[in-house]
């Protein structure tokens, strides 16, 4: 092997080695770009060409290694040198001008975070200082990352009645709270969970209990608000406010009211109300009796005017999205079925025509998920018949939850992906446990034992 050729290799690993240490050195990020190793590229070949330059011979002379050079050789190596150091100057020019526009524009040359979302950090941004020179501390590092959505979205709550009361509880059935004596009667929990609306069977009354949240002293945090039909309230999308229907020598009228019981205020003749998802409209039934159907009224909050919309006799209203979504008896010879309605009383659509059920039904029970992704509802019959079925919104093919037992839908979690539902017929004798299931069926499971309407 030639002597000559083993020293350069020698210088190559030396210089490449050198290149390597350099760019595992821990400094700032502008220096491990693309220019910097460009540099100790050029320097490489600069060094290798100059020092080691191929066009001329090494021989051995009286036991020393001399070089043989023609005078036509010095002079094509003098000519290569110059060619390259005008390059390397160009090169060099190049790029001070590229780092000049970058440090009068303010680039840093970092890579943004390939997670859609998160800011562009740094990798050495806990050793590098602040703009006030000081440096920042390694804990602080978690803020700059987002919370996920699932550990940012507050928990929902849950309402349900077991061992003849109210309880409220998280959504998974932990940290059950007992919040009012109730055998029986509808009830709804405010959407922030704090506030419990509810109708009781045996006084006819309708109450609220106002943080229910706080045990102690409950009678101080109970408001009755009067004579009500047995229906479920309904309430604002801020809680701030609800409807209920009242129960007057008349009938049942609709009204509204704060959510610590006061400010109610009469809207007029009718029942079964529900408040609009952004607040702005009240839908319910022009009938003054429990249960009876009629058409629809559409009420606006600002104004105070009122639409009667035109239709089948309706039993039961709920909103999804801007459009009213209804349950009609299927009167004259037409089955009963679900359908939406614009509040200006155009657009008529149904999603779900009559079942083919072996026994006289109604849709009832009609609940929107928060994300109006999915509508659950029931065929409701006499002996407290109930079938649990789901649809979605921009596809509306029944599924039926129900597996043997009877089964009676509630309400969705917080974030739609279940749906709530009373398993066991009550009227029969049967036992009852509060269930939830994913809107594919699939995912059952027992959230609170025992647990009813």
């Amino acid at each position: 092997m030639c002597r000559h050729a083993g020293i350069r290799r020698s210088f190559d690993r030396q210089v490449v080695g050198a290149i390597r240490k350099r760019c595992r050195a821990p400094v700032v990020q502008r220096d491990r770009g693309p220019f910097s190793i460009l540099m100790y590229v050029l320097v490489l070949g600069f060094s290798r060409t100059i020092l080691f330059d191929g066009n001329h011979a090494v021989v051995r002379s009286e036991g020393k290694w001399v070089t043989h050079e023609t005078e036509e050789q010095g002079s094509l190596k003098s000519n290569r040198r110059k060619l390259i150091l005008v390059g390397v100057a160009g090169v060099l020019i190049v790029v001070a001008s590229v780092f000049a526009v970058q440090a009068l524009s303010g680039d840093d040359g970092k890579t943004p975070s390939a997670d859609v979302g998160l800011p562009g950090v740094e990798d050495d941004v806990a050793s590098n200082p602040d703009e006030d020179g000081s440096t920042m501390d390694p804990a602080e590092l978690a803020t700059l990352t987002p919370t996920p959505l699932d550990e940012a979205t507050a928990p929902g709550r849950i309402a349900y009645r077991l061992d003849g009361g109210i309880w409220v509880a998280d959504e998974d059935g932990s940290n059950p709270v007992y919040v009012a004596e109730s055998a029986e009667g509808p009830f709804a929990l405010s959407p922030d969970g704090q506030t419990l609306a509810y109708a009781d069977e045996l006084i006819g009354h309708l109450f609220v209990v106002v943080e229910v949240e706080t045990p102690e002293d409950r009678d101080a945090g109970l408001v009755d608000l009067g004579a009500a039909l047995m229906e479920c309230p309904s309430w604002a999308p801020d809680s701030s406010w609800f409807a209920f229907t009242a129960d007057t020598p008349a009938g049942g009228e609709v009204s509204t009211a704060l959510r610590n019981g006061n400010g109610v205020a009469a809207i007029g003749a009718g029942r079964g109300p529900s408040v609009s998802i952004d607040a702005k409209r009240i839908a319910y039934i022009d009938a003054v009796d429990p249960g009876a159907a009629g058409p629809i009224q559409s009420y606006t909050v600002d104004t105070g005017s009122l639409k009667s919309i035109s239709g089948p006799p309706v039993i039961e209203v709920a909103w999804l999205g801007g459009f009213i979504l209804y349950s009609s008896t299927g009167a004259d010879g037409v089955g009963p079925s679900l359908a939406t309605v614009s509040p200006l009383g155009v657009n008529h659509k149904e999603l779900v025509g009559a079942p083919m059920a072996s026994r006289p039904v109604l849709y009832t029970r009609l609940c929107v998920s928060p994300d109006g992704a999915h509508v659950s509802y029931a065929h409701s019959g006499d002996d407290g018949y109930s079938r649990t079925f789901v649809i979605e919104a921009e596809s509306p093919t029944p599924f039926d939850l129900s597996i043997r037992r009877d089964s009676y839908p509630l309400c969705w979690t917080s974030d739609s992906s279940r749906l709530f539902f009373v398993e066991g017929n009550a009227f029969q004798g049967e036992d009852t446990d509060l269930m939830s299931v994913q809107p594919d069926g699939l995912g059952r499971r027992i959230v609170v034992e025992g647990a009813g309407l």
